[in-house]
């Protein structure tokens, strides 16, 4: 494989940090609310902790078989037919999650931005743009996540500046409280954000420090 073609750790990180900040990041804040009141930032640290340790174990296992993805590699660990049926129960867990990412972002697009555009429509232009991305080489794939990631981020950035103005740091007293079945429910929840970063699976047999693919992820997620 020539070396320029290979993903770079700083790449690899824009494509996790790109498919983390999704349109479940809306909903986000109000669940932690729910989940923790004035503690909701303490079980969003949780929920990342919590992210972080499954991440971590998961790249260490990509790290023994740099060369394979998780998809080739896991015949040989637990044999052929698991290997099988977990790979297509993985296949079927993503694709429930993209039809209900979809479902989603067209709600929000139909209701602020597109509001006499049925919700078929922007659904389907939405999803047609992935696959027409999704069909370029994997190189080229965190390009275009690379190339796009200024642009998510920088409206988020602007976004949290303007409404630190109205913010009182008050209501986030008392940040600790005693951790309850509700707080840990909520800690998973917020664990759940930062399941795409399963990508990483994919992208390890191409990163040029495939020894260590742990890097990529700790910073998208914090």
């Amino acid at each position: 494989m020539n070396p320029t073609r290979q993903i770079t750790t700083l790449r690899a990180a824009a494509v996790i940090g790109s498919t983390i900040i999704g349109v479940g990041i809306l909903s986000f804040p109000r669940y932690m609310a729910v989940a923790g009141g004035s503690s909701a930032p303490f079980v969003a640290f949780s929920g990342i902790v919590i992210s972080i340790a499954c991440f971590w174990l998961l790249a260490s296992l990509c790290r023994r078989f740099p060369r394979e993805s998780l998809f080739v590699f896991s015949g040989r660990l637990i044999g052929k037919p698991l290997s099988y049926i977990f790979t297509v129960l993985i296949l079927l867990i993503f694709i429930l999650l993209t039809g209900l990412t979809a479902r989603q972002f067209g709600d929000v697009a139909t209701t602020v931005l597109f509001k006499k555009t049925p919700i078929e429509a922007t659904v389907f232009l939405m999803l047609l743009i992935c696959q027409l991305s999704s069909r370029r080489d994997i190189v080229k794939f965190t390009y275009i996540h690379f190339f796009y990631l200024p642009l998510i981020i920088g409206p988020i950035l602007f976004i949290t500046l303007i409404s630190m103005r109205n913010m009182d740091l008050l209501n986030l007293q008392p940040v600790l409280v005693m951790p309850s079945a509700a707080f840990w429910r909520g800690a998973v929840e917020a664990s759940f954000l930062f399941q795409t970063s399963f990508i990483i699976v994919v992208l390890v047999p191409y990163m040029q420090s495939r020894s260590r693919p742990c890097g990529p992820a700790f910073s998208p997620s914090l």
